[in-house]
């Protein structure tokens, strides 16, 4: 998933069936990913470099907030 967003948000919804419970997910904006992509376009490792993380935690129900 990447995208160039230029508005104000409040709030982001990310929704998929590839979300697990349990695992830590971090939202950066900007910056460029040198890595592989999962199946889902998901990143696994990496690196990211000059980036700046906007959100992170750690999933533990079908519905959880980042801050």
């Amino acid at each position: 998933m990447a995208g160039n967003v230029k508005t104000t948000a409040q709030a982001i919804v990310i929704g998929s069936d590839a979300i697990t419970a349990g695992q830590t997910y971090t939202l950066y904006s900007g910056g460029t990913y040198s890595g592989t992509l999962d199946e889902n376009g998901y990143a696994s490792g990496g690196t990211i470099t000059g980036g700046t993380q906007i959100a992170s935690g750690t999933v533990n129900a079908k519905v959880t907030a980042l801050s």
